[in-house]
């Protein structure tokens, strides 16, 4: 509830309690309960009291309020708060976000089907043979295994006063805008919306972590990139299953060149995977791929230098050996027609099939001194037009509507928000509120057999590599200093005087 809805009902609290207060009749109807139809229903005994906390819990107020008496920000200059980490995650976009309502997922596959006795390397009878003859029974190999329950991941923005929404240090001061993910600017009117912003951030920000890294064997995580992408698979019946498992390369902290590992040029890799990838998809009977629905996955720092790898790999003659030969104008030339691509990544060419590069600068970075290392995922997304590889969420508004049926009206404190993508809700302390958002989400992998991963690859760098995760020591920003309330000034008859009321500045 934002400050200008919160004032709205109380002034239409006051107005029909002068008028004699509400018709209970009007509570019939499911909608949006006011704060007005609240107390009315109360009073009538409509409702139980114990539907709506106003207390709930201890809330100690924060400090880095964007408006009020004191704020983060002065009050000279442009509206515009420039958002110096915030922007779309292209790959949790690529992956797209489904709704699913089923905690055990398990993902069913053959593994292959023969005569009796091939698993034991020992057929029975032929299969060929006289009309007369009695045939072989068949037999079969198949591999079941779980994905994964649902995360949860959430986050509280800071406590406001609710009083103090609205009000403003004087006439002069900015009404801001932030650029928020996917919108654009966004004009940012009260603390409380701002909060509440934020914690959808945080939220996000895990997302873009768990993407990659995420593990379901710790409480709320669910299974990301390294944990599907692998080798190891085990059926619900403790079977190996070989079928199953992931192309993965170790790279072994070597550069794209390959030249220590002996894999040779990482272009060479990735196109003997494909081929690899190509050949299972169409084995298993699935269609070629459409454009865009494979790409490969790295940071951006990385990406770079492979598509540099990728012009040498394909026009290199017998001078590849003379290092001048690796940045003359026809190299250039050349990487420059491959540079953007669906995704701003650049593309590679496999085959005549066109591979983009998705870049993802949450990735983890590690260091092989001098040089900076991370993985690459060749993904598959979809095969056959089946979607076998997406995000997934538990849709909110399916739990909202539960309680709504329950008590016999929206509870407003707690909604769906992002078309049931999420909730948010409000935590009370008497005249103090914190705005939070929950989000349910996992990653979804059926055929895991057609994806790649090559770990541990290495680059030297004229610069140390960035990530866009707050958490990593790659971040943008080395000196991570929590927001205060800055020092604010106004000019009276006695000069300049800040707001503390103190000596002249």
């Amino acid at each position: 509830m934002d400050v200008s809805m919160l004032m709205t009902v109380l002034q239409e609290y006051e107005r029909r309690s002068k008028a004699g207060g509400v018709d209970p009749a009007s509570l019939a109807q499911p909608q949006q309960m006011t704060w007005t139809d609240y107390r009315q229903a109360l009073l009538n005994g409509s409702i139980r009291p114990e539907g709506v906390k106003l207390k709930e819990t201890s809330l100690t107020v924060g400090t880095s309020q964007l408006y009020g008496c004191q704020g983060l920000f002065g009050l000279c200059g442009p509206d515009e708060i420039i958002g110096l980490s915030m922007g779309d995650d292209p790959l949790v976009s690529w992956l797209g976000m489904f709704p699913d309502t089923i905690c055990e997922k398990f993902i069913k596959g053959w593994t292959y089907v023969d005569q009796q006795g091939t698993a034991a390397g020992s057929v029975v009878g032929t299969v060929y043979g006289d009309a007369c003859d009695d045939p072989p029974q068949s037999e079969k190999g198949v591999c079941e295994y779980y994905i994964g329950d649902f995360g949860t991941l959430h986050a509280c923005g800071e406590p406001i006063k609710v009083h103090m929404q609205g009000v403003r240090k004087c006439d002069k001061q900015p009404t801001y805008t932030l650029p928020i993910e996917g919108i654009g600017p966004v004009r940012i009117n009260n603390d409380l919306d701002l909060e509440t912003i934020a914690s959808a951030m945080v939220v996000k920000h895990e997302l873009s972590r768990e993407i990659v890294t995420g593990d379901k064997t710790v409480t709320g995580q669910f299974d990301g990139l390294t944990n599907l992408i692998k080798t190891g698979y085990i059926s619900t019946s403790q079977e190996r299953c070989y079928a199953m498992d992931s192309l993965i390369v170790d790279w072994a902290n070597d550069g794209l060149t390959g030249a220590v590992n002996g894999h040779g040029s990482i272009i060479a890799k990735v196109r003997d995977m494909w081929r690899r990838l190509m050949w299972r998809i169409t084995a298993a009977g699935f269609s070629r791929p459409a454009e865009g629905e494979v790409i490969l996955t790295m940071p951006s720092w990385l990406a770079w230098q492979f598509l540099d790898e990728w012009a040498w790999w394909s026009i290199r003659n017998g001078s590849q050996y003379n290092e001048v030969f690796r940045d003359n104008y026809q190299m250039r030339d050349f990487r420059d027609r491959y540079s953007v691509g669906l995704y701003g990544g650049g593309y590679i060419t496999i085959d005549g099939f066109n591979i983009h590069i998705m870049p993802h600068d949450w990735a983890p970075i590690t260091q092989d001194a001098p040089d900076f290392c991370s993985d690459i995922y060749l993904l598959v997304r979809t095969v056959g037009g089946r979607r076998v590889l997406q995000g997934q969420y538990i849709p909110a508004d399916i739990g909202a509507d539960a309680v709504a049926a329950e008590a016999g009206y929206r509870y407003f404190n707690i909604e769906s928000i992002q078309g049931g993508r999420g909730l948010k809700w409000l935590k009370f302390d008497n005249a103090c509120a914190q705005p939070c958002t929950q989000f349910n989400p996992r990653l979804y992998l059926e055929t895991p057999w057609c994806q790649g991963k090559i770990e541990n690859v290495c680059v030297t760098t004229q610069f140390d590599p960035l990530s866009l995760d707050p958490q990593a020591d790659y971040f943008i920003e080395e000196n991570l200093v929590t927001a205060t309330p800055i020092t604010q000034y106004w000019y009276n008859d006695n000069g300049w005087f800040h707001d503390t009321g103190g000596a002249a500045a």
